[in-house]
């Protein structure tokens, strides 16, 4: 009888572990910027990772690994979104994605999470980059944590980086930060250690979120001392400069070079790289030699993955702000029991798979806000198509098909240009040869198009939103007006009836003149049906307005239509990119409306923008004051803004009602803060001021 109990006993413990008769321990290592073609073992000679060597060695690689995309330039913060809850992009809240919020909850669930729910000892080290509130109930414990998105030079770089130790609150507070006195990589491995060698009475998941190799490129001496740039090759795919304007050439990752690139900068940046990845792999050999020794490596499932990839002089460019194969892949290797060593496997994946093939090798079902496909098949059968193409996107100006017979199609649209490259990737692995023009290969460029026309409507990212064009010349001539289409399916209709779409549409062909102000209603169809949003914009009758003067004109980036931005009657939404909006670095600035002839004013304000996660934040003061002879003015608004942290992107107006008479001219003041207030990530830093519309 005492043995049936004892059998009975260990029978509820299996099934209280999950399917297997063991529950692994997990550790799940992620690198910053490293692109898939960063490891030796898989066939890239040039960099010398035998750690990472060692990883693939030991399981199952996946060769074809992608980054989805990102809404903005910061592409870790999406795609460590992405790691953590197994879903695209476009379903995890853009409050979660983005730093600047206070501690949220969300409605989805991380694999750390459910591993915590399951019983596991979680444990955090590295970089987080997205909304703090999921760090504090995915991980119990946590110690050397970087709450941000680069080390920057400025505030000690990955030598002395800005850290905290775990904070259950969640908040972070700045005046929590405490300085790290070793290399970056180091230090997050020594907390990974501390917290391996501790006596564990329950299985542990480890995330290890490295900031390297993401620039400054500032590896010890030892690493760089590993390379020479006479012996490193110039890609194949070295350009001086990108062929066309994407729209991201401007960004800070692509002015860590000047333009034109040349051959001797590109091999600095590129040793400066590798070294990097030199560093950061001998940081992870540690955490495998750690496992080795004590014989853990039986027990516990590895995931090895790079966040996104990485240009570093191929076609022109440094940053990951594109789709090429080069900043759309990434290393992907997973390592542990019942995982198939030195195996290859080729199928296209994601990194929100990550999440589903890490609960199915652990024996769990994932949560069911995951989206995500379990790898698992594919490394029991390695030529396995487990997709036949992945859809790839990034910000509003590209969209990409790659497919399972490796051709890519990217679709870049930008200030009205449309670019389209078509790729054979089994021949032409560097994309350097464009097959979209030519006719033997039309009708794979249609299929493709077509094929990402429906991802497009199937995830509503806001590719297909029409674009209203403005033409300004001067206050003396008419203003013309555009609704561009990005592809030729994508039809543009509209109704200037001021009735809205429900009524009479009209299918948009030719630019429109405005005279005397406009109020229309446009939306975009894609075979048929609507592909965007109803937009609404009244345009406003600005010959009244002589002249506009202000005191400083707006970053060279965000200077939408220039002055008649300021009065067109167009709103800006929450996007800071659109072309409604006005953007200032810091600082206080002024514009003075001067009226042709006097006018009567009931209302009078200005509409800005707060956007916390982008460093977007609302002016601290706003004044507007009036005059009938552009000498003496009286203040008719005059307000201090309080910032409220728990409003979402939003666009507010600041405006008053009044009673002014006989008016010519309107003084607009407005000032931000000082500095980035101390419980932002950012703090101390210059924050945003985007401006749209001078209310009048």
């Amino acid at each position: 009888m005492r043995y049936l109990l004892v059998g009975f006993l260990m029978t509820l413990l299996l099934v209280s572990c999950g399917r297997g008769i063991k529950r692994y321990n997990l550790v799940v290592i992620y690198t910053d910027d490293q692109r898939y073609d960063t490891v030796h073992e898989l066939g890239y000679d040039e960099v010398i990772t035998p750690n990472l060597d060692r990883l693939v060695r030991m399981g199952t690689a996946f060769t074809h690994a992608h980054v989805m995309g990102s809404m903005h330039g910061a592409v870790c913060a999406p795609s460590r979104a992405m790691l953590l809850s197994g879903r695209p992009y476009h379903h995890i809240p853009r409050k979660y994605i983005d730093l600047g919020e206070p501690p949220l909850s969300f409605d989805f669930e991380t694999f750390p999470e459910q591993l915590r729910k399951e019983g596991y000892e979680t444990f955090f080290t590295g970089k987080w980059h997205n909304n703090t509130g999921k760090l504090t109930s995915g991980f119990e414990d946590g110690e050397n944590i970087f709450i941000g998105g680069m080390h920057q030079l400025k505030k000690g770089g990955h030598h002395n980086p800005d850290l905290w130790h775990y904070d259950p609150s969640g908040q972070y507070k700045i005046s929590d930060l405490f300085k790290g006195q070793r290399f970056s990589s180091q230090l997050y491995t020594d907390a990974a250690l501390t917290f391996l060698k501790k006596d564990h009475n329950k299985p542990f998941c480890l995330y290890l979120a490295y900031s390297a190799p993401h620039d400054p490129r500032e590896a010890p001496e030892e690493f760089v001392n590993m390379y020479d740039t006479a012996m490193i090759q110039l890609p194949a795919s070295f350009m001086p400069i990108h062929p066309f304007d994407n729209g991201h050439l401007g960004i800070r990752d692509e002015l860590l070079a000047p333009f034109p690139r040349t051959p001797e900068r590109i091999k600095q940046e590129i040793k400066g790289y590798y070294a990097m990845i030199s560093e950061v792999d001998h940081q992870i050999g540690r955490i495998l030699n750690y496992l080795e020794e004590e014989d853990l490596l039986d027990e516990t499932i590895i995931v090895f993955a790079g966040d996104n990839g990485l240009a570093v002089g191929k076609h022109g460019l440094l940053g990951k702000q594109n789709l090429y194969d080069h900043s759309a892949r990434i290393p992907l290797v997973f390592v542990g029991p019942n995982v198939p060593q030195g195996v290859r496997a080729s199928t296209l994946c994601y990194i929100h798979d990550i999440y589903p093939t890490i609960v199915d090798l652990l024996g769990y079902t994932a949560a069911p806000s995951v989206e995500g496909l379990s790898l698992v098949p594919a490394m029991q059968d390695p030529d396995i198509d487990l997709r036949e193409y992945v859809y790839l996107a990034h910000a509003q100006q590209m969209r990409a098909i790659r497919t399972k017979d490796d051709v890519k199609l990217i679709l870049t649209y930008f200030k009205g240009v449309r670019n389209i490259q078509l790729f054979d990737l089994a021949s032409d692995p560097d994309e350097l040869n464009n097959l979209s023009v030519k006719s033997s290969w039309q009708s794979k460029k249609d299929k493709l198009l077509s094929i990402l026309g429906d991802k497009v409507m199937q995830y509503r990212d806001g590719f297909f939103e029409p674009e209203l064009r403005i033409h300004f010349v001067d206050w003396k001539h008419p203003v013309r007006l555009e609704l561009g289409s990005i592809v030729p399916e994508l039809e543009v209709r509209f109704d200037d009836t001021a009735e809205g779409l429900a009524s009479t549409q009209t299918v948009y062909t030719e630019p429109i003149v405005v005279n005397k102000g406009l109020n229309i209603a446009y939306q975009s169809y894609y075979q048929g049906e609507p592909a965007s949003a109803i937009h609404t914009s009244t345009l406003k009758d600005v010959t009244t307005i002589k002249d506009i003067d202000w005191s400083r004109a707006p970053v060279d980036k965000y200077m939408a239509y220039g002055k008649y931005s300021l009065v067109d009657g167009l709103r800006g939404d929450i996007n800071k990119n659109r072309s409604n909006w006005l953007g200032f670095l810091g600082g206080e600035v002024s514009f003075t409306v001067e009226l042709h002839e006097a006018k009567n004013l009931k209302t009078v304000g200005v509409s800005f923008m707060q956007s916390l996660g982008q460093w977007i934040f609302p002016p601290a003061y706003v004044e507007v004051a009036v005059s009938r002879d552009g000498l003496e003015y009286e203040t008719i608004l005059k307000k201090e803004y309080e910032m409220n942290p728990s409003l979402e992107h939003t666009a507010v107006d600041c405006s008053v009602t009044t009673v002014s008479e006989g008016i010519r001219y309107i003084r607009y003041s407005m000032r931000t803060t000082s500095h980035i207030p101390d419980w932002h990530v950012g703090a101390g830093g210059q924050p945003w001021l985007f401006i749209d519309e001078l209310i009048f």
